[in-house]
């Protein structure tokens, strides 16, 4: 009963068992053996200028390196790689190749476990328990994949016994050099475009089928050389605005999407309708207006705010709302309707009164059960068109661009 009420780390923790021990080298790393860089070697040079003004007691945990990669802007840090061509869109093929379980990978192939560990073993064990189930399709799975993802994040935790930023700083580093590695390959020996890169993986655009060879022939001696093993996906098409936002289009009409074109879940059901229209706009080049005057779901309208921190109660039509603390929130027809804004009494007779970030002019609050109610005739709907044809702007690197798109 006493592991009820831990973290999924912390129960990860207690399957694998540790003892606290008092780590030294924070900033000592150990590059895997099986690294070659040429082209990129200054990104292995700059983590390493980075070990020596952390040993010299300097603090570097916030600093950054920019290089373009591949023709892609990058960023390199000490939590991980991220870089993408930004505004990008392609009906192009789309190669998408991402690092199987990349931590776990890592401290098995390359011995980064914390050395608090009492028995690494266990761990190995785990994921090959792991591999197991998933190819049988055991649920199992899910759960132990949880265990091995889970228990590096303990590792600077500095209350928890696995604590080693040693070991964690080296499986970090590690992943993004490798991971460059398989980019600098590529780049040498292949015609294609890095769209996107991420701490464990990347997309390329591929114009053709012997190119699509070529980089399957790099990944796959790459794999051979590292020990790690890569996951391959295909895509016809792409439209990107960031590195954290973008929708990859299927041939067989499924997408995956990332940040604010990202298919949502009940519990995650804020402005869905307008979600739903960027998506619909990309993926099928349905019009705004078309998605959001046709819906006729009640709950993909809503727009959800919480008071938090020193606010401690609303204002919404001229009266103050003390009882509630999160607002289901409707944009409203009606003018008499005010917009909601979150205060905070300074001091007698003194207040601070501030909208809601992204809350309609006017709207309504609407806090009962909504998934079977009828829409009712004051909701705004134009309000809905023009929020995603604001967002839809953001996509684009020039907005003039949009006259021939809407």
């Amino acid at each position: 009963l006493s592991y009820m009420d831990k973290t999924s780390a912390r129960l990860a923790l207690a399957v694998l068992g540790a003892k606290k021990i008092n780590p030294t080298g924070e900033f000592k790393l150990r590059f895997p053996d099986t690294l070659e860089l040429k082209k990129y070697a200054k990104v292995a040079k700059w983590f390493e200028k980075q070990c020596e003004d952390g040993q010299a007691g300097k603090s570097v945990y916030a600093n950054r390196l920019e290089l373009t990669v591949a023709d892609c802007p990058c960023v390199f840090a000490w939590g991980g790689l991220h870089g993408a061509i930004p505004f990008y869109h392609s009906d192009g093929r789309i190669v998408g190749v991402d690092i199987r379980s990349l931590y776990p990978s890592l401290m098995i192939r390359y011995n980064y476990f914390s050395r608090a560990l009492i028995d690494p073993q266990k761990y190995v064990k785990i994921y090959e328990d792991r591999i197991a189930y998933k190819k049988a399709g055991n649920p199992l799975a899910n759960a132990l994949k949880l265990c091995l993802n889970s228990s590096y994040g303990l590792f600077k935790d500095q209350y928890a016994a696995s604590y080693d930023p040693q070991m964690a700083n080296n499986i970090c580093v590690a992943g993004q050099l490798l991971l460059l590695d398989l980019i600098e390959h590529v780049e040498n020996d292949c015609n294609v475009r890095a769209l996107n890169i991420n701490t464990d993986g990347l997309f390329y655009e591929v114009p053709n089928q012997d190119e699509a060879d070529k980089l399957d022939l790099i990944v796959r001696e790459w794999e051979y050389r590292t020990g790690l093993n890569m996951e391959r996906t295909e895509w016809c098409g792409i439209h990107q605005r960031d590195v954290n936002n973008y929708i990859l289009v299927g041939k067989d009409g499924k997408c995956k999407g990332k940040g604010a074109l990202k298919k949502l879940s009940p519990i995650d059901n804020d402005l869905p309708i307008i979600n739903e229209a960027l998506r619909e706009y990309f993926i099928n080049g349905t019009p705004i207006e078309q998605t959001v005057m046709s819906c006729n779901d009640y709950t993909k309208f809503q727009k959800v705010f919480k008071l938090q921190g020193k606010y401690t109660y609303a204002y919404h039509n001229d009266e103050r709302i003390e009882d509630l603390k999160t607002f289901r929130v409707f944009a409203s027809t009606d003018r008499k309707d005010s917009s909601l804004y979150k205060c905070y009494d300074e001091g007698k007779d003194d207040f601070t009164m501030e909208v809601f970030a992204g809350c309609p002019l006017h709207c309504y609050i609407d806090n009962g059960k909504v998934s079977d109610k009828p829409i009712p005739q004051k909701l705004n709907r134009e309000w809905y068109v023009e929020e995603a044809k604001r967002r839809l702007d953001g996509w684009f690197d020039h907005a003039p661009l949009l006259d021939g798109l809407m």
